[in-house]
């Protein structure tokens, strides 16, 4: 599954994002990372449910709407994170309420770049 087209296609697209947003905003990133883990504010996986990985992540997600246009409307969020292994690692590695707070800021940002499917506003 990891060895899909569109799978490192969407993880290369993710990474290129991080590397382009630290760039273009004076290493802001690594910045605010360097404060937040010195203040150990990203134990137990948060970091996955940070806004700059949501921003990484929505590439990734770009690049898997590509791939699957035709029937990305029936799909659900399952289905979606079945499809991208970091989407499904992010959400095996978080829990409780963080997780719920990350589902819904990713489909809030979904929603705002055109990527949620109609299936999956609900699941």
């Amino acid at each position: 599954r990891d060895f899909k087209p569109e799978s490192i296609k969407g993880s290369i697209h993710h990474e290129l994002t991080h590397w382009v947003d630290d760039t273009l905003h004076n290493r802001h990133i690594k910045k605010f990372l360097k404060k937040d883990i010195k203040a150990n504010e990203f134990s137990g996986g948060k970091i996955n449910a940070h806004y700059l990985e949501i921003e990484a992540i929505i590439h990734n997600i770009k690049q898997i709407e590509r791939s699957y246009e035709d029937t990305w409307d029936d799909m659900s969020f399952s289905d979606l994170l079945k499809l991208s292994p970091t989407l499904n690692r992010v959400n095996d590695v978080l829990g409780g309420d963080i997780r719920k707070g990350w589902i819904k800021n990713l489909k809030k940002r979904m929603y705002r770049e055109g990527l949620l499917g109609k299936n999956m506003a609900n699941g």
